[in-house]
């Protein structure tokens, strides 16, 4: 856990920790290039967090097909004043 987020309400976040993407999905990529950066307070939380980043990227010879930003949303109705 890099601290970016909180299991409970008090919980403080530490906005200096995170993921950064580098790029766009579909992007053409060659050996060597950065596709996530990790941003970690220690080295073992660093590397913690790029073997699950890691888990999730995968790089293929074929373009994926194009997903919408959007899946859908929840929400409410607000009444009008």
């Amino acid at each position: 856990c890099l601290g970016a987020g909180r299991q409970r309400s008090g919980e403080a976040i530490d906005p200096s920790v995170g993921l950064e993407a580098v790029g766009r999905v579909g992007d053409e990529v060659s050996t060597g290039d950065v596709v996530a950066r990790v941003h970690a307070r220690t080295a073992a939380d660093a590397e913690r967090a790029r073997e699950g980043t890691a888990a999730c990227v995968v790089i293929g010879a074929e373009r994926p097909e194009s997903r919408p930003l959007l899946l859908g949303s929840v929400g409410f109705d607000v009444p009008s004043p």
